[in-house]
């Protein structure tokens, strides 16, 4: 929801760096084609959202984000589209950062020790 939010109200999907999760101990990627797959693997599930199997942990959540989306989007429909399209806009950038080299590792490098140690962005 914060993606589509965040397209929404003027942000730029250039901007948007990916974070793939990993597990405590793994190892970030060793290179930029072991990075490219696990971004790829992070926003995989996108390309096929559906809002009907959303869940939120408390029930009160899942009707107010409903609710937005109809308000906003006027049916689920129409937010299952933008989803899968912006998905598919986050991957055509992915593969654009990918050719220009380094720079997509040094994001993610800066990202996620941005992350780690937020005073320091202060």
């Amino acid at each position: 929801m914060e993606l589509i939010a965040f397209v929404e109200t003027g942000g730029k999907l250039r901007d948007v760096v990916v974070l793939p999760l990993r597990s405590p101990g793994q190892p970030e990627p060793a290179n930029q084609q072991e990075l490219f797959e696990a971004q790829k693997a992070a926003i995989a599930p996108l390309h096929t959202f559906e809002v009907a199997h959303a869940t939120c942990h408390l029930p009160s959540d899942m009707d107010t984000l409903l609710a937005a989306i109809e308000s906003g989007f006027g049916s689920h429909t129409a937010f299952n589209i933008k989803v899968r399209r912006t998905s598919l806009a986050l991957l055509r950038n992915l593969r654009e950062r990918k050719k220009q080299g380094d720079r997509a590792a040094n994001e993610v490098r800066e990202s996620r020790a941005a992350i780690e140690a937020p005073s320091a962005m202060f």
